[in-house]
């Protein structure tokens, strides 16, 4: 990229004229004999990159100093975060009732399904496996059983499911 070109053999003061924390932690990886990391938002040829600092101590005396152009790493990790956020949004407020349960444990619930058993997201979240079939009404539990069954084993089950649910 056009930061290792324009880095590559240039001396540390060269660097941090226009960044002052790149020879600071030069200076402070040399004395300390460690090495020290820094991400810092660089501009260049008019676009803000962020990069990763790493100064590393090379005895006697030299500092070997590496960049990494995280940039499109960042901006991955920012629109997946973004995603997630909405997709999250959109689950915790739906008004239907959405539980997740894995190994015979609920590891995600939404108000919706809270209200719906009349308990809260972390009564549900906090039921042993074996209280968890205590949620669905006994004429539904064996077919809701059988349901979750075939899910474990990988087998096709109707992508809408309905049952009644007790009500604490």
């Amino acid at each position: 990229g056009e930061l290792v070109v324009q880095a590559v053999g240039q001396r540390v003061s060269v660097l941090s004229t226009a960044h002052p924390a790149i020879a600071q932690d030069a200076t402070r990886c040399w004395r300390e004999q460690a090495s020290v990391r820094r991400a810092l938002n660089i501009r260049l040829g008019g676009e803000l990159r962020t990069v990763h600092f790493t100064h590393v101590p090379v005895p006697p005396e030299w500092v070997l100093t590496h960049l990494e152009d995280v940039s499109a790493a960042e901006v991955a990790h920012t629109a997946l975060a973004r995603s997630e956020q909405k997709y999250r949004s959109l689950i915790e407020n739906s008004l239907q009732a959405i539980t997740i349960s894995q190994g015979g444990r609920i590891v995600f619930t939404n108000r919706a399904a809270a209200e719906l058993s009349g308990r809260t997201v972390a009564e549900l979240l906090a039921l042993r496996p074996d209280e968890y079939p205590g949620l669905v009404h006994p004429d539904d539990r064996e077919a809701v059983m059988q349901r979750l069954a075939d899910l474990a084993q990988g087998r096709q089950v109707p992508l809408r499911n309905q049952y009644r649910v007790v009500a604490k």
